[in-house]
């Protein structure tokens, strides 16, 4: 099989990245309220709020009906400014969900250039983005927002929910601390809640909602920012009513289990969406968080001599890597391979949640026991783990990490790809990782969190940068 996901989905996307980062760092200067600590394609802004000012956040997206990439573009940031402005509170900055079909480097220039015109006409920080790549699933560029606004303060303590003219807000007192932004969505994993809905399974499409949090929340608490509020917008065609009320539901179970607020809101794009039921949806947004001006400036780092212990849940894919494994069931099985019996066996472990790490981490982090923590998201053990280890001068060597799902380990035969590329783009049965100099009251956590987790090797100082691991099959491979 000739399988080009790693040029066509991630360095594609890197490309976009660092382009769009190119033409939207420059409105970071439109207001005296935005910090910059890092510039680049993973650059870290944040905002200083003054203290009469609580933090009102929102969502918006462009308007379905225009057709045009630029006017579609320019009127979800005016969406965001008039929501804001309907409140009579301040817009002052705001992160973007981009979702395109191939990643057409011309296309993203179209919607970078828009985004920093509207944002330089309305005096506005562009914080943060996603860019992905979601393939047939959508027919043309769809572009979302998450606003960050100011309003005179609020005599409460905790974050707030407010609905005003169709739009739902949330509002929370900042206490001090730097204001951060970061967005994420679930990607082309939608297809598979699709599939159990086109096999008569119960509709699940609240079961996103896990895979959007992991992806926002677990990024966030990498740099050990506290998440106040996270906002997803749900875009949808076809009928949203039999969903609503379990989707309210699993959301209010989420704050409750999450100590979050958790606004969500529900566009009905029509037509530039495509999927496999009459009902099909696609699902991102951003979690918006304060920092400690003393975590801003010393992140969590790993250290030499750390242990590194894997962490998995149940069995899932994550939320990454998607596209290439449902190319390799449609080749091996059939373009409605999920109606096989064997599809319906490797279903249930794709269509299986991402584990939410945030909980977890964040306790290991506040006590000290973990130097670092990681996720493996898009780009797996290359992106998510090699890279920030070379970024500190240090060489993880991971020799006993967890043996992958029987299922993904079928996956990685049926898709052709190199053992070095598979570990490239799936978290191959290893879901996290942290760092830690008490491996002991680490794992005795992981526990207490209902997780496993092992020792899976050991961070050094010795020259080399980046990542060696011992696959499954035995293979070493290094990034």
């Amino acid at each position: 099989m000739n399988d080009n996901y790693l040029a066509d989905v991630i360095q594609r996307g890197d490309e976009g990245s660092q382009l769009l980062a190119r033409l939207t760092e420059p409105t970071r200067r439109n207001n005296t309220h935005t910090r910059t600590i890092s510039s680049g394609m993973n650059s870290i802004a944040v905002l200083d709020i003054p203290e009469q000012y609580d933090v009102v956040v929102h969502s918006a997206t462009g308007d379905p009906a225009l057709t045009d990439p630029a006017a579609y573009t320019a009127s979800m940031v005016e969406r965001l400014v008039e929501k804001a402005l309907a409140l009579k509170a301040r817009p002052l900055a705001f992160a973007n969900v981009i979702d395109t079909p191939q990643g057409d480097l011309s296309l993203l220039e179209i919607i970078g250039t828009t985004l920093q015109k509207e944002a330089d006409q309305h005096q506005l920080s562009i914080l943060n983005g996603e860019n992905a790549i979601l393939g047939e699933r959508i027919r043309q560029a769809n572009v979302s927002g998450t606003m960050i606004s100011l309003l005179p303060r609020i005599q409460h303590s905790h974050p707030a929910k407010l609905f005003y003219e169709g739009t739902t807000y949330a509002v929370f007192p900042h206490e001090g601390k730097p204001v951060y932004i970061n967005s994420d969505g679930v990607g082309t994993k939608t297809a598979f809640y699709e599939m159990l809905a086109a096999l008569g399974i119960e509709p699940s499409i609240e079961l996103a909602l896990a895979d959007s949090l992991a992806m926002k929340l677990d990024d966030a608490v990498k740099l050990a920012a506290t998440p106040k509020v996270v906002a997803d917008t749900l875009e949808y065609d076809g009928d949203i009513t039999p969903h609503e009320l379990r989707l309210q539901n699993a959301i209010i179970r989420h704050q409750q289990q999450l100590g979050i607020t958790y606004i969500f809101d529900m566009e009905n794009i029509g037509r530039r969406l495509q999927g496999l039921t009459p009902f099909t949806y696609n699902l991102g947004g951003s979690v918006v968080s304060t920092i400690d001006e003393e975590r801003l400036h010393n992140p969590p780092r790993p250290q030499a001599g750390d242990t590194l212990i894997a962490i998995r849940g149940q069995p899932n894919p994550r939320s990454n890597g998607i596209t290439a494994k449902r190319r390799a069931m449609a080749e091996n099985y059939g373009k409605q391979w999920w109606t096989t019996p064997e599809g319906k066996t490797f279903l249930q472990f794709l269509a299986t949640p991402s584990t939410i790490f945030y909980p977890v981490f964040a306790q290991l982090l506040t006590e000290g026991t973990a130097t670092s923590v990681y996720h493996l998201s898009g780009g797996a053990y290359e992106g998510k783990l090699a890279r920030p280890l070379a970024r500190q001068g240090l060489h993880g060597i991971l020799s006993r990490p967890y043996k992958p799902d029987e299922r993904e380990i079928r996956l990685a035969h049926l898709s052709g790809k190199t053992t070095r590329d598979v570990y490239a783009q799936w978290p191959m049965g290893n879901e996290g990782f942290i760092t830690t100099n008490d491996p002991a009251k680490a794992l005795a956590t992981l526990q207490a969190h209902g997780l496993e987790g092992k020792i899976a090797g050991r961070v050094f100082n010795d020259g080399v940068h980046g990542l060696t691991l011992k696959a499954y099959d035995g293979t070493v491979i290094t990034y």
